[in-house]
């Protein structure tokens, strides 16, 4: 049940901050949608070592560089080209997965790496919406409880321990579950 239940948290989370995430219910089934989130760059594209020094360098000029220097496909999306950033920094021999933080960093923008390119953006970044089915029936299913006799176990020092079956087990219900996800994702504050 965790695990079903993670997996669709998961999806949801990477849209916390978006409400364009969807839960809806079909009988026993769920439907999640919602934005995939960013890909991760490839290591050894990260792992790359690079020398800068950009003085008051819009963000055309870095993704210029960026592209030539490593080979990536860098887009610049138009919000962040609006703003008009401009972006100093040196760094000497540095990681370009910690280059990229640092120009995110110092020119106050997102950066992440979806369809194969890297993005640069004044909002953060979000991929495609993905749409999956999680069939629930199984963690909603009423297990019929036979309880068993009365035992009576003796103590040492006289007396007894009685144990007992409860009556009934607590069940799930889909819309239990719902609730679940709900909070998880949307925690009140």
């Amino acid at each position: 049940m965790y695990t079903l239940v993670l997996a669709m948290t998961s999806l949801l989370l990477a849209a916390a901050d978006n409400p364009g995430y969807q839960l809806a219910r079909y009988g026993n089934t769920l439907m999640v949608t919602a934005p995939t989130g960013q890909s991760g760059m490839p290591s050894g594209v990260l792992a790359q070592r690079m020398t800068v020094d950009f003085v008051t360098a819009d963000i055309d000029e870095v993704a210029g560089m960026l592209r030539r220097t490593t080979a990536l496909t860098v887009v610049v999306m138009p919000d962040l080209r609006a703003r008009g950033v401009a972006i100093t920094l040196a760094a000497h021999d540095m990681q370009l997965g910690h280059l990229l933080s640092w120009l995110a960093t110092v020119g106050d923008f997102h950066q992440g790496f979806i369809d194969g390119a890297l993005c640069l953006s004044a909002a953060p970044i979000q991929g495609p919406s993905v749409t999956r089915f999680y069939d629930v029936s199984d963690l909603v299913l009423t297990v019929p409880h036979f309880p068993g006799p009365e035992l009576s176990i003796p103590v040492n020092g006289g007396g007894s321990v009685i144990m007992s079956a409860e009556d009934e087990l607590p069940t799930t219900t889909v819309d239990d579950l719902v609730a679940l996800i709900e909070r998880s994702v949307h925690p009140p504050r």
